[in-house]
């Protein structure tokens, strides 16, 4: 029963409050309103931002205050929607590993065990790597 002047104060007192900006101006011609609706930028593009400035998944994990796992979650999305390539999960290798000696290891047994479950590949290379090395083997296994 509010009228449209009252919805918009409180929408505006909501923005701020979460910490955005609200802006106004002159609806165009065959607009209803005059509220300038601010797109937020998805959380899968500001990760893929920091993995294009060549971070590691910890310091993007770091950097924006998430779980390693969600960050993970965020580059096999990017991947799975062509976003992603070979070229630039590089910076997620760790340097610790001599990647192509490992990642022939890993396409073995990925061939044998499949793709769709981690744990019978962590198992298959005797549990020597951590599952954010299988996560990222399987990445590259599946853009090959």
């Amino acid at each position: 029963e509010m009228d449209e002047h009252e919805i918009t104060e409180h929408h505006k007192t909501f923005v701020e409050g979460i910490g955005g900006t609200w802006k106004e101006s002159e609806p165009a011609p065959g607009e209803k309103s005059s509220v300038v609706r601010m797109q937020k930028e998805s959380t899968y593009q500001l990760t893929k931002e920091l993995l294009m400035k060549r971070l590691s998944a910890q310091a993007i994990a770091k950097e924006r205050n998430m779980a390693l796992s969600t960050i993970w979650a965020h580059i096999e999305k990017l991947v799975e929607d062509g976003e992603l390539h070979r070229e630039h999960l590089h910076p997620l290798i760790p340097s610790s590993l001599s990647w192509e000696d490992v990642y022939g290891e890993m396409s073995e047994a990925f061939r044998q065990e499949g793709t769709e479950k981690l744990k019978p590949v962590y198992e298959a290379l005797g549990e020597r790597y951590d599952y954010d090395v299988i996560r990222l083997g399987r990445l590259f296994y599946t853009l090959k």
